[in-house]
């Protein structure tokens, strides 16, 4: 039906027209091209443009590496330059600020000062005598001194020792108090710190202080024992002790008094006296009294040591 509309010789674009569609073709596809190009440059330039930002910000991390890796070769030449190995100069052994090496001068001051660190007091000084903070050891002077003395009104002391004793032994003696009084005394003495001295030797002291009671009767005595060195200290707690030559010296008693107490002497009952009855409340005990304060009570007297 349709076979009038067949055309046997359909139209033919000339050369002309022909050109310019090829001449289109490449512009558009040149364009295409142009732009991919460009899109790819510029995404790359932003790549490397960020990149370098962050390079040329060094953050202290890359920066602290980089200088690691490059400055201990500098270090180590210059620690080394001024000490060249098997070269010693001729002034080096003669200079004064030439020491040993550290790791020798500590040992040695270790083991110096192993025996008395913290308590310089005893040290080793080549001197008799020490201390550690708690006890302590001083060689001592004693000068005459009566062998008998007063406490207080009405109770006297009186000392008595050993006329003689080896050398490098204790010497002991006795203190003897006397109560002249219708009172009973009780006397609080330092039980630590009661001892005999003799003249050049050692007495030993101590922080702990102990109290120790002596009850005197009326019109009766009552006796301490004590006792004291006859060596010289040590320059330290550990070390010898030299004993005194053989000879006669001085001793004294040393003995701290706290205080003393009286006591009212027991009453008797009377034949008249009457019983108190059951109701009645017995009668209170007299509560003791300071009779005397405190002294240091120092007897002397002599020895002779063999």
């Amino acid at each position: 039906m349709f076979d009038h509309l067949d055309d046997h010789e359909p139209p033919v674009p000339g050369v002309d027209a022909r050109a310019a569609v090829h001449g289109r073709a490449r512009s558009l596809l040149l364009r295409r091209r142009l732009v991919v190009g460009g899109s790819s440059t510029a995404a790359l330039s932003l790549v490397l443009v960020v990149a370098m930002a962050i390079a040329s910000s060094g953050s202290p991390g890359h920066r602290t590496s980089v200088e690691y890796l490059t400055e201990p070769p500098t270090v180590e030449v210059v620690s080394e330059t001024p000490t060249p190995a098997g070269t010693p100069s001729p002034t080096a052994s003669a200079t004064p600020s030439e020491t040993p090496s550290p790791t020798t001068t500590p040992t040695q001051r270790a083991s110096a000062t192993a025996t008395c660190e913290g308590f310089p007091a005893q040290c080793p000084d080549g001197k008799p005598g020490w201390g550690t903070g708690f006890t302590s050891c001083t060689d001592v002077s004693v000068p005459e001194r009566p062998d008998t003395g007063s406490v207080a009104e009405g109770l006297t002391a009186s000392l008595a020792m050993d006329p003689s004793a080896p050398s490098g032994s204790r010497l002991h003696g006795v203190v003897t108090l006397t109560n002249s009084t219708d009172l009973r005394l009780t006397v609080h003495y330092g039980s630590t710190f009661t001892r005999i001295e003799v003249d050049g030797a050692a007495s030993y002291g101590t922080d702990a202080f102990g109290i120790a009671s002596l009850v005197v009767e009326p019109h009766s005595s009552a006796d301490v024992a004590v006792d004291g060195a006859t060596v010289q200290c040590g320059d330290t707690p550990s070390g010898d002790e030299p004993r005194l030559a053989a000879g006669t010296y001085r001793a004294q008693l040393v003995m701290p008094i706290n205080d003393v107490v009286a006591d009212a002497p027991d009453a008797s009952p009377s034949p008249t006296s009457q019983v108190p009855l059951a109701s009645e409340s017995p009668t209170p005990e007299p509560s003791p009294t300071k009779y005397a304060d405190g002294s240091t009570l120092q007897l002397g007297g002599s020895v002779t040591l063999t």
